[in-house]
Parts: C-alpha cells; sequence; structure tokens
C-alpha cells in the first residue's frame, strides 16, 4: 500500500511556539519569569503547552501577547 502524506502536516504546530520562544527573547525573558509575570500558568504547564501549542487557548495568547506588547498576529 503507497504511503499517503496527511491532510495536516505536524509543522502546522511549530509557529506558535517559535514565535512565543523568539518573543521572549526578544524582550529578555525566560518562560519562568513569563509565568511569575503574568501568574498565567506555572513553568512547566508553559513548557507543555510548547510541546503542543493547540493546548493553549485563546485568551491565553492574548495575555501572552499583551505582557510581550505585540498584537496576537506576531504570537499565532
Amino acid at each position: 500500500m503507497p504511503k499517503v502524506k496527511p491532510l495536516m502536516p505536524r509543522k502546522t504546530k511549530d509557529p506558535i511556539r517559535h514565535n512565543i520562544k523568539r518573543l521572549l527573547d526578544d524582550a529578555g525573558l525566560s518562560q519562568a519569569e513569563l509565568c511569575r509575570q503574568t501568574g498565567l500558568m506555572c513553568p512547566l504547564a508553559l513548557s507543555y503547552k510548547l510541546k503542543d501549542p493547540n493546548k493553549f487557548t485563546v485568551g491565553e495568547l492574548r495575555i501572552i501577547a499583551k505582557h510581550l506588547n505585540v498584537d496576537l498576529s506576531e504570537v499565532i
């Protein structure tokens, strides 16, 4: 049986992770500092969600964007 490409490649999850890490680096913040300053979640939960960005809620992404002084579109 021939191999079939998936309809949605796995890399669709990567932009959110990449964008958050890049924005944190630009802001000079660590993941732990972001968590402490926003009170959004514990660092372990953020790390877990960065591994599978589909776990983030839109509200969480909005809070992260607001804290990093960027538009939500730069995060997603």
